[in-house]
């Protein structure tokens, strides 16, 4: 591997995404990269197209050791593969069929869609060097369903930006209500489970807890009918933070939903990227009882863990945390040692490094 590898970088979603982002940062500790992206946009479609004719100009010709596709990259794969010979990673990181027909229920799996998706997911995979997914769970779902060979993928942890999400050790400035504060944010995605964690919220009515649920997205008006016919009073929704005005909420709350708590397959082969960013600033948690955070979370840590879509569980659990400090600070703790040790950006650098060394040994004569 070059002492300053040149890598030209893509993606279908804006860059500054979060999944983007972390990767962009690991490859430029690693040498010298080029954003071709002329957008920031949060479409899809428009970010492919802009990039694709960004990567047509500049492709042709260029001094790239190597071309690395972030998210959202199945469109982008086969078009920039028309001037691109070389090397290329590709951040498979979701599969189009499996969250258009499974996940969302969007379509079904042999509907003409669901037969786009899939052969999509299988011509980006298979045109790329090698992949990058996010856990193991994940990587053995694109074997046995997309038929990829395993030995071309590498698993390279969601993380977080760590200039970001930190422990903050100074006192926290919410003023006291004598109320436990409980914090969930996200895209209101099937997997996250939100109408568990509302109906745990019932469960809890009348004592003195406070839950802020942070974002929107597809199931978020579905989220607010169900909280109005729960009549559940001790709950506010905001649709939108700034990153830094999240970390501070997180800094603020006294326990963190990290989910998923949803039922979908793809909920157990996730490790969301709010457990990452929750266990950066050694926060205390509760995640779902999955594949994938049994694998990646410490045995230590199984008072941490809840069935999937059981909010009597969750509600049980909620309320065992908020008398016991010893207990959410010996979780946070370890969530922090956790995070150190197994998905911070040092980890992501370092597992980055090695795939870009195997895909550039793969592609000499």
């Amino acid at each position: 591997m070059p002492p300053r590898v040149k890598v030209g970088f893509v993606s279908g979603r804006e860059p500054p995404y979060p999944r983007n982002e972390v990767l962009l940062r690991a490859l430029s500790r690693l040498g010298e990269v080029q954003v071709l992206n002329p957008l920031h946009s949060k479409s899809i479609v428009l970010n492919t197209a802009s990039a694709t004719l960004a990567g047509f100009r500049r492709l042709a010709g260029a001094d790239f050791d190597l071309l690395f596709v972030g998210f959202y990259g199945y469109l982008l794969v086969p078009l920039l593969r028309a001037v691109w010979r070389g090397p290329l990673v590709f951040d498979a990181f979701i599969s189009t069929y499996d969250t258009l027909c499974f996940d969302r229920n969007l379509a079904s799996p042999r509907s003409p869609i669901g037969r786009l998706a899939y052969i999509t997911d299988r011509i980006g995979c298979r045109l790329s060097s090698r992949l990058i997914l996010d856990t193991l769970e994940h990587k053995a779902y694109f074997a046995s369903t997309l038929g990829v060979d395993p030995g071309k993928v590498d698993v390279v942890p969601v993380s977080c930006n760590e200039d970001l999400f930190f422990p903050r050790e100074e006192a926290r400035q919410r003023e006291p209500t004598g109320r436990f504060r409980v914090l969930f944010y996200g895209s209101y995605l099937p997997l996250h489970g939100v109408e568990t964690i509302l109906k745990a919220v019932a469960l809890l009515q009348g004592e003195a807890f406070e839950f802020l649920l942070v974002g929107s997205g597809p199931d978020y008006k579905n989220a607010r009918r169900l909280a109005q016919d729960l009549s559940l009073g001790n709950l506010t929704f905001v649709k939108w933070l700034s990153l830094r005005a999240l970390a501070e909420a997180l800094t603020e709350a006294d326990l963190c939903l990290a989910g998923p708590f949803g039922l979908t397959p793809k909920a157990r082969r996730v490790i969301p990227g709010k457990l990452y960013q929750i266990m950066a600033m050694k926060r205390p948690f509760i995640a779902g009882d999955t594949p994938a955070l049994r694998s990646f979370l410490p045995s230590s840590l199984e008072d941490a863990l809840v069935p999937l879509g059981a909010p009597a569980v969750l509600a049980d659990r909620i309320r065992a945390l908020r008398s016991d400090p010893a207990l959410r600070d010996w979780i946070a703790e370890e969530g922090r040692r956790t995070f150190e040790s197994k998905g911070s950006e040092r980890v992501v650098t370092a597992q980055l490094r090695q795939s870009i060394l195997r895909a550039l040994e793969e592609q000499s004569p």
